[in-house]
């Protein structure tokens, strides 16, 4: 196995737990920093709607995440333009983008939610794979979607052939240097990859896109990144990170995680 982002084969694993006491096989590259899931071929995207919070508290999540995400995109959004959701969910984003009288698609493979997002707007069930377009995007969204697909190279290539010239890509991740959980429910086999600035600027960067203007959305520490399609061919990517710092940051927070817990016990208990 190579790494998808420098294709180097020096890769260690450093962390066997998942989300709902699976088991998991977190890999780290040694030369860019890159994380990602070695079973990328048994990740468990359906697995996602079922286990996901539902109801109310789901929709209500959705639609405050939705606003907020969209006051970031607003600056760069223009009338008379089309836009792409990859991975729109309930379709709370899409939805807005509707009633801002702006023409958008929506992307989404989990019939539950696509049940609920084509109420919102126009939406493919189907995956990205799968979604075909004759007609050019001027923005593409990628929120909480790009770190469940198996092929980011093949992800963003594709998100750039969509756009038209001078388009953007909006994406917002989870940050590996920020982990808002202890580290089994961080983790996920839903999600193939973790990023950080580095390595989310080295995929863009790698596969047509500008460095990112990229910011850390609080309280959970997500990357949200806005970039542009470059007029001249892909390039290597150059920017890294140090694996020893991502790996002893993570262990870092796990144990000021559970340093945490016990001092809130004992305060109870005293």
């Amino acid at each position: 196995m190579n790494c998808e982002l420098c294709n180097s084969k020096k890769l260690i694993q450093f962390y066997d737990k998942a989300r709902y006491n699976q088991k998991g096989t977190w890999l780290v590259c040694k030369k860019c920093g890159f994380v990602f899931n070695k079973c990328k071929e048994n990740l468990l995207l359906e697995f996602a709607a079922h286990k996901w919070k539902s109801g109310k508290e789901y929709f209500k999540d959705a639609y405050e995440n939705a606003d907020n995400r969209l006051g970031f995109a607003w600056p760069f959004l223009k009338e008379k333009a089309d836009y792409l959701e990859v991975g729109c969910g309930t379709g709370a984003f899409l939805g807005l983008l509707k009633k801002s009288d702006l023409k958008a698609v929506g992307i989404e493979p989990e019939k539950a939610f696509f049940k609920e997002a084509i109420k919102r707007g126009t939406v493919f069930n189907g995956t990205f794979e799968e979604f075909k377009s004759e007609k050019l995007f001027d923005a593409v969204f990628f929120w909480h979607s790009l770190e469940h697909f198996k092929s980011v190279n093949s992800t963003l290539s594709k998100a750039a052939k969509l756009l038209k010239p001078g388009g953007l890509i909006f994406i917002e991740v989870p940050n590996i240097k920020r982990p808002y959980a202890k580290l089994s429910f961080f983790f996920t086999n839903m999600h193939a990859s973790y990023f950080s600035t580095n390595t989310l600027n080295s995929f863009l960067i790698k596969n047509g896109f500008t460095y990112g203007i990229t910011k850390v959305v609080e309280p959970y520490g997500f990357l949200r990144c806005v970039a542009g399609v470059r007029k001249t061919e892909k390039r290597k990517s150059v920017f890294k990170d140090n694996w020893p710092g991502i790996v002893l940051g993570l262990y870092l927070h796990q144990a000021k995680y559970y340093f945490k817990r016990i001092i809130e016990k004992l305060m109870r208990r005293y």
